[in-house]
């Protein structure tokens, strides 16, 4: 649900005496949850660009899969990467991953199961994962 969506359900959850907790959520409104748990999703693009560059060996051609440009996660997980991988000149971004000819080092965000197997397959190389278990025990505890 985008931002405004969530902000209008709580708000709405609020005047009728229901409390509503937002989690991993990015919302800059006050008042409008009694909590509120949020990963820092920059700062985990950041520490997904630097495995892959360590990856990489610092050097050769990469492609980054791009999210929809209304989604504001997937802009803070675009940028984080590139403040960290734009600062390595050998990488050159191409436009797509086969072209980049390196399918063996892939990593990213927010793992499921079919990446959670691929890298225990030896596909995808790493992720970064945030714990929605516990950031729901954090919400309601």
């Amino acid at each position: 649900m985008a931002s405004n969506g969530k902000i209008t359900t709580s708000l709405n959850l609020d005047s009728v005496g229901v409390p509503s907790f937002l989690i991993d959520r990015e919302n800059a409104a006050t008042g409008v949850a009694v909590s509120q748990i949020a990963s820092n999703t920059y700062q985990g693009a950041q520490l997904d660009a630097e495995e892959f560059i360590k990856l990489m060996g610092e050097s050769g051609d990469h492609a980054e899969p791009i999210g929809k440009e209304s989604d504001i996660i997937a802009g803070l997980r675009s940028k984080g990467d590139h403040d960290v991988i734009d600062q390595y000149p050998d990488l050159k971004p191409v436009a797509a991953l086969e072209a980049a000819g390196r399918a063996d080092v892939v990593v990213g965000f927010d793992g499921s199961n079919d990446l959670r197997d691929s890298i225990l397959n030896g596909g995808i190389k790493a992720t970064v994962l945030q714990p929605a278990h516990a950031q729901a025990q954090m919400a309601v505890t």
